[in-house]
C-alpha cells in the first residue's frame, strides 16, 4: 500500500485543484491535469507487476482508455454543466441547511439558488448521504481559510455553502459514483469477453444511453448516482457467488 501514495497525493491535489477552478474551465486543462494521477498510478501498477510501463499500459489499454473517456466527460461537466438544477435544488439545499442551519428549512437557500418555492420537500435522502464527504471536506477547508483570513465569507451569510466548491463537489460525487459503476460493468465484461468487447459495451453504456447525461449535465439528479449503486451491488453480488467468495469479507462488501 505504501508504493501507492504518490498516486493518491497527486489524486487528491488534482481533486482539490479542479473544486477550485474558475467557472467554466476548458475541458481539456482538466483532461490534461487528470492524466497527471493516471500516469502516477500506472507508474505504480506497472512497479507492481514488475513489468515495463509501456508493456503495462498495452496490457491494460482498455483500462486507461475508459479512464481517458471519463477524463474527457467530467472535463464536460466542468465547462458546460448548468449547476444544480430541478430536483437537485432540493437535495443540495437540504444538505446546506443540515451542515450549516441545522435544519430542514430550505427557504433561504431557495433564495440564494433563485429556484421557485415548492409545495413540498419530500425527496430521496440519498444524494444528501452521496454528496455529504465531499461537501463536508469542502465545508471544513473553507472554514479553516475564513478563519485564517485566506478566504472571505460571502456577503449574504444563506450563500456559505451554496458557492461553486460546493456545488462542484455534489456533482463530481455523482458523477464519481456513475464513474465506479462503469468500471464494475467493465470488469465484470472483462471476465467473459475480449478486452475490445469490454471497452466498447462500456462506452455504448455511457454513450449511447441517458447515462451520459446524467452523469455529465444532470449530475444533480439520482439517476447516476442510482446507476452506480446498482452495479456495484451487481459486481459484489457475482463476486459473492463464485465458490470462493462466501468468505465474511465479501459478505460485508455486499451487505
Amino acid at each position: 500500500m505504501r508504493r501507492w501514495w504518490p498516486a493518491v497525493v497527486t489524486a487528491a491535489l488534482w481533486l482539490a485543484w479542479l473544486l477550485a477552478l474558475p467557472p467554466r474551465p476548458s475541458a481539456w486543462v482538466v483532461v490534461a491535469a487528470g492524466l497527471l494521477p493516471v500516469a502516477a498510478a500506472s507508474w505504480v501498477a506497472a512497479s507492481t507487476e514488475r513489468r515495463a510501463w509501456r508493456a503495462h499500459v498495452l496490457a491494460h489499454g482498455d483500462w486507461y482508455g475508459l479512464a481517458i473517456v471519463l477524463l474527457y466527460a467530467l472535463g464536460v461537466q466542468t465547462a458546460d454543466a448548468p449547476g444544480i438544477t430541478t430536483d437537485g435544488a432540493i437535495y443540495f439545499s437540504q444538505l446546506r441547511s443540515l451542515v450549516f442551519d441545522r435544519d430542514l428549512d430550505v427557504a433561504r437557500e431557495f433564495a440564494v439558488l433563485g429556484q421557485p418555492a415548492r409545495p413540498s420537500h419530500f425527496v430521496p435522502v440519498g444524494p444528501t448521504l452521496l454528496w455529504a464527504p465531499l461537501y463536508l471536506l469542502v465545508a471544513t477547508v473553507d472554514a479553516a481559510a475564513r478563519t485564517l483570513g485566506v478566504a472571505r465569507s460571502p456577503a449574504d451569510p444563506a450563500a456559505l455553502g451554496l458557492t461553486l466548491p460546493y456545488v462542484r463537489a455534489a456533482l463530481v460525487s455523482s458523477f464519481a459514483i456513475g464513474a465506479a459503476g462503469l468500471v464494475a460493468v467493465h470488469a465484470l465484461l472483462r471476465r467473459d469477453y475480449s478486452r475490445s468487447v469490454a471497452f466498447f459495451a462500456t462506452l455504448l453504456i455511457f454513450a449511447a444511453t441517458p447515462l451520459a447525461w446524467y452523469m455529465v449535465y444532470e449530475a444533480s439528479m439520482t439517476h447516476a448516482a442510482s446507476f452506480g449503486t446498482v452495479a456495484l451491488l451487481v459486481f459484489a453480488a457475482v463476486r459473492w457467488l463464485e465458490p470462493d467468495g462466501y468468505g465474511a469479507s465479501a459478505s460485508r462488501r455486499l451487505g
